[in-house]
């Protein structure tokens, strides 16, 4: 159907000593390195080395003839400290604890704090709702 689809992955320095569903179960804080790959009309690959992020994005019409496109660096990375947007399935919103119901209500009539109008982007796709919303600000869940 073309819906967006992506890979979250996050990489560990190997322990000696330690069974393979232990190293599997490590804490997020014990990663060297974390990303994303987003599947689109364009490929985008986000990793984070020791906290550092470097967003690039695979242009297909780019390259040799032999190639499958060229990795290029993307715009800057950085999340807005707010955006316009919400990433939430609506279908559910009876079931959504009351607080939220109300403060959504508030957002979509521009009656929240910041007084703009709010509009719901939600594919239902983890990494394609976290890839926009990285990039344009906003908010996001599965709330139930």
């Amino acid at each position: 159907v073309g819906v967006p689809v992506g890979t979250i992955f996050g990489v560990y320095l190997v322990k000696a000593g330690i069974t393979n569903e232990q190293q599997a179960l490590r804490p997020g804080n014990e990663l060297v390195a974390a990303g994303y790959c987003n599947y689109s009309s364009s490929t985008a690959f986000v990793v984070a080395i020791q906290g550092e992020g470097a967003p690039v994005e695979l242009d297909l019409t780019r390259g040799s003839s032999n190639s499958h496109g060229d990795f290029m660096e993307a715009r800057t990375l950085a999340c807005p400290m707010r955006g316009q947007t919400y990433s939430l399935n609506d279908a559910r919103f009876q079931d959504w604890p009351e607080g939220l119901r109300a403060y959504i209500t508030d957002v979509r009539s521009g009656n929240g704090a910041t007084k703009k109008q709010y509009s719901a982007r939600y594919v239902c796709s983890l990494v394609t709702d976290f890839h926009r919303t990285l990039y344009i600000g906003g908010g996001g869940g599965n709330p139930r």
